[in-house]
């Protein structure tokens, strides 16, 4: 076990440095065509990609090395998350047990809190995830094997919107006494008048609730250093008047459970693959491969108060508590050539591998890889131009909780001379809504015994983070081929 954990030490190190993909199905040396490689991959990563294409070829000999990172921002996810570290932490510093001046400033910090919040809340799963790989593949004639290492991880924001009476505030008169003892009311500034009767409503209504409802919304037309909107303002104000009505069960803020909830894996597999070709005269040849595989795998589970969290520890903390295991899987794989038609099919992981969580949470059957299958097609349309297409027929998980990848993505690939190759295409993950088609490139340059591939993809959308804009999904990846 000393062992399993010092190669997995140094390979988590290899992958965080180099960087990282997800669970879903990896693209490995084919993200410039959409992801597309079912079909049209032969050389050292082929035993990965699908071990079909090894019944092809018998005469090559090819080593292929390579690593690539990518990351995904949703929405404004980290924007809020910043927003909300800059605010103050409400379970600790914030209190109405001041004067009202020094209320009033803390009211408007909890009703800009809740209203960050309810952002979060209102985006359900999003978070921002971190992917990535690290390779060396080997393929001697029929035979297929190497390391293929993966990095996957995602921080999402839990949200506790019940848990949320402030200290000094825990009822509509204690709330008004300490914001606006004066029951002073007029006219709103911030709120629209629509949204002012319903957060004085909350508040139970009347002098009291106009009272405590102008008091905030004054506070916010001074000052919104979040800049949150009047709707999710309003939105937070009315769950907090109803968290401190009478016969209410919510808690303090001193008991709120808004988390960052961090989950990730690293693991590397070892596969021993072959591909049998069967000729089917007039109709092609069909090559039927298989790989059995070794994995050794680190599984990642962390947690860390969302009040203190910044967009910049999200990626640190999903490296911060992890558990190694070994387990092993099956891949199977067919692929089918007639004159320049490819049609292929993999499906990996048959046997569900799984690694184990036991140290970290006790309430989950180790981290499951669920089956994967993935169709593609490859045609050579000229002699200096193919096109390639894949597709995911099963629902993939990822490290996001209720979050599913299944991409359709292909390209075409430019070969006009034997040491040059230009690639374009697109790939969307159709399995999950509000992210549209991400854009990809690459090209290789280098006679076939010694040549380089650059790939990179990003999304023409932008997020968010550390304060700058960026694509919302983003991959480069870099890759040394050898075929002899």
């Amino acid at each position: 076990m000393t062992k399993i954990r010092v190669l997995l030490a140094f390979g988590v190190t290899f992958l965080a440095s180099n960087a990282a993909f997800a669970l879903e199905f990896q693209p490995i040396g084919s993200i410039g065509m959409g992801g597309a490689g079912v079909a049209r991959t032969f050389d050292g990563a082929a035993a990965y990609w699908n071990p079909g294409a090894l019944a092809f070829e018998a005469d090559r000999t090819s080593i292929k090395v390579g690593a690539g990172v990518g990351y995904q921002i949703d929405d404004n996810l980290a924007g809020n998350v910043d927003r909300l570290s800059t605010l103050g932490d409400p379970t600790t510093d914030l209190s109405l047990n001041g004067t009202t001046s020094s209320n009033l400033a803390a009211a408007g910090q909890i009703a800009q809190i809740l209203g960050v919040m309810n952002d979060i809340a209102q985006h359900g799963n999003d978070s921002i995830r971190l992917n990535g790989n690290a390779f060396v593949g080997v393929r001697v004639g029929h035979f297929g094997t190497g390391v293929f290492g993966n990095l996957a991880g995602a921080g999402t924001p839990q949200t506790d919107l019940t848990n949320i009476k402030p200290t000094g505030g825990t009822t509509a008169a204690e709330l008004a006494a300490a914001i606006n003892p004066t029951a002073t009311t007029g006219t709103p500034t911030f709120f629209s008048a629509q949204q002012f009767a319903a957060i004085a409503s909350a508040f139970g209504g009347g002098t009291t609730g106009s009272s405590i409802a102008f008091a905030f919304d004054q506070q916010l037309a001074a000052s919104n250093t979040a800049r949150v909107s009047a709707s999710s303002a309003a939105d937070g104000l009315i769950q907090l008047g109803n968290a401190i009505a009478p016969g209410s069960t919510a808690g303090d803020f001193s008991a709120n459970r808004s988390s960052l909830e961090s989950r990730g894996i690293a693991y590397f597999e070892l596969p021993l693959a072959y591909g049998c070709p069967i000729d089917l005269g007039r109709f092609g040849t069909l090559g039927i491969g298989g790989s059995v595989k070794v994995m050794a795998g680190r599984v990642y589970i962390s947690n860390s108060k969302l009040f203190t969290t910044t967009s910049g520890d999200i990626f640190s903390s999903i490296t911060k508590n992890h558990e190694d295991s070994l387990t092993w899987g099956i891949d199977l794989g067919a692929l089918w050539k007639w004159r320049t038609v490819n049609v292929g099919v993999v499906a990996k992981n048959l046997n569900t591998p799984k690694f184990s969580t036991a140290e970290l949470v006790t309430t989950e059957d180790g981290f499951r890889i669920r089956p994967q299958v993935r169709c593609g097609a490859a045609v050579d349309l000229l002699s200096w131009l193919t096109a390639a297409a894949d597709l995911d027929l099963t629902r993939n998980a990822t490290t996001q909780p209720g979050v599913k990848s299944q991409n359709l993505g292909g390209g075409l690939e430019l070969h006009p001379a034997d040491w040059f190759k230009l690639r374009m295409g697109a790939y969307k993950n159709i399995a999950a809504s509000g992210f549209g088609p991400v854009v990809t490139a690459g090209l290789t340059v280098g006679p076939k015994w010694l040549n380089i591939d650059l790939d990179a993809a990003a999304s023409p959308e932008t997020g968010e983070y550390k304060g700058h804009s960026y694509p919302r999904e983003g991959k480069v990846q870099l890759s040394l081929n050898s075929t002899f």
